[in-house]
């Protein structure tokens, strides 16, 4: 199971001070790292209790998840972690691409020499061949994330880290549970 640094599980607290941020990231956290697996279902008052919050952050929050596609809300029977559909994969990764594409061109000008260096380091641990799939995949995230940062279009950045969660949470759905 993928485990989320600590400051990951603090920012929720630290950077977020609304309550349906922090709800928000609680629970799209407990799903990226398949706490909350495919089909399984959320207990509102599990994560009113959890965070000490009402229920109308939580709604919020939910209804913000539901809308990028990590829950389904079925009324009266529940609230439930969805697996998207092969379409949605699809279109997201189409979507990274062209939004990852415009970053890029954005950084271009923009990026230092410090950024450089690090890219190559990162590319040369890529093309090593000595690394796991999961590391890899850190490794290769991070060197995308160079990239975004250096552009400093923070909106676009925001779109394609959702965009990025859906697929690795996709792809590891499509690996990891599948028979």
């Amino acid at each position: 199971m993928k485990k989320l640094p600590a400051e990951a599980e603090e920012a929720p607290r630290k950077i977020y001070g609304r309550k349906r941020d922090r709800v928000y990231l609680y629970v799209r956290n407990k799903i990226l790292t398949r706490e909350f697996r495919p089909g399984a279902m959320i207990d509102p008052q599990e994560i009113a209790d959890t965070l000490d919050v009402s229920r109308t952050p939580i709604q919020e929050a939910l209804t913000r998840l539901e809308q990028e596609g990590f829950i389904e809300i079925i009324p009266q029977v529940g609230i439930f972690v969805r697996t998207p559909t092969s379409e949605e994969l699809f279109e997201k990764l189409i979507s990274r691409a062209v939004l990852e594409g415009l970053l890029t061109k954005w950084a271009t000008p923009r990026i230092g020499d410090e950024e450089l260096r690090l890219l190559e380091e990162l590319a040369e641990l890529m093309n090593a061949g000595q690394l796991t799939a999961e590391a890899y995949s850190l490794v290769n995230r991070e060197f995308h994330n160079v990239i975004h940062v250096a552009s400093g279009l923070h909106y676009v950045r925001l779109l394609v880290e959702h965009q990025w969660n859906l697929v690795d949470y996709t792809a590891v759905i499509d690996f990891v549970f599948q028979p």
